[in-house]
This record gives structure tokens, C-alpha cells and sequence, in this order.
């Protein structure tokens, strides 16, 4: 499979954009509304398109490659997820974010070939995993094959 076209969601500094790049993968656009996130994007990635707008109001609609998008990437917000945060989940206006991935894969002529989440480490094993089967089960909704052994863990140290 041939990944040559790519859209971060939820950009923040870049965390996806650094490695696509370096595999050579184009990212065609890059969503954030964090003025200072946006300002190191534009600064670091001056060819991708940048929409500084919360991701409500962002649409896939009038995408030029949105019949060809191989990769979406997105870390959702955290806050809602998190141990460190107040872990309220899709109870969180900030974790239902998380179904915003969801609506713009829908507006999408074809789906991307490959949906990559981040998040923390508690979405996976709070309350025997409820939260990671919502997720699974919306990304089942749009025809993708995923089950629980398909979220990883990572250290990040």
C-alpha cells in the first residue's frame, strides 16, 4: 500500500508532520486552533496548508484531494481522557472532539486508507476499556477492520 498524501488533525507543534515528511509523505493540510501551535507549524512546515480554526468548523467538503487522502492523523485532546486531567471522557465538550474525526472521514469521497489516533494511555484501560470500544466501534462505523489489539501502549521516555 502506497501512503503519499496525509491530513493532521489537531496538528499541535507536529508530532505526526515531522515523521510523515521524513518518509516522504505529503501532508496537504493541517488543522489547529492554538494560535502558538500554529504559528511553529507555519514556521516549520511553510508548504502545508494550515487551518487555524476549531475543528467544528472545519470541512472536508471542498478538499481538492478528498477522493485521494491516504493518511489522517490526530491527537485528540487528552484532558478528558487523562488521570491528570478531569477523566470525564466523551462526557467532556473536549473528548467529544473525538467523534469531529469521525464526521470529517464522512464527508470524505473515500475514506483514507488509514486512520492513526493518539491519546493517553488511560483511554485504553479505564473501566475495562468502554472508552477505546467507542472509539473502535465509530471507526468500525466508516468500514474500517480494527478490534482492541490494534491500540499500542508506548513508552515514551
Amino acid at each position: 500500500m502506497k501512503i503519499e498524501t496525509h491530513i493532521s488533525l489537531f496538528a499541535g507543534m507536529g508530532g505526526f508532520i515531522f515523521p510523515t515528511e521524513d518518509l516522504g509523505i505529503k501532508t496537504v493540510l493541517a488543522n489547529d486552533n492554538d494560535n502558538g501551535c500554529l504559528k511553529t507549524l507555519s514556521q516549520s512546515f511553510p508548504s502545508v496548508k494550515l487551518e487555524s480554526c476549531s475543528i467544528k468548523e472545519l470541512s472536508f467538503k471542498n478538499l481538492e484531494l478528498k477522493n485521494r487522502l491516504d493518511l489522517l492523523t490526530a491527537g485528540f485532546p487528552c484532558q478528558s481522557f487523562s488521570n491528570a486531567g478531569n477523566n470525564k471522557g466523551f462526557e467532556d465538550p473536549r473528548g467529544q472532539l473525538f467523534f469531529e474525526i469521525i464526521r470529517l472521514s464522512k464527508e470524505l469521497l473515500q475514506k483514507p486508507k488509514i486512520i492513526l489516533l493518539e491519546n493517553v494511555s488511560n483511554l485504553k484501560i479505564f473501566n475495562n476499556g468502554e472508552r477505546l470500544a467507542v472509539i473502535l466501534k465509530s471507526l468500525r462505523s466508516l468500514g474500517y477492520w480494527v478490534n482492541h489489539n490494534n491500540s499500542i501502549l508506548l513508552n515514551s521516555n
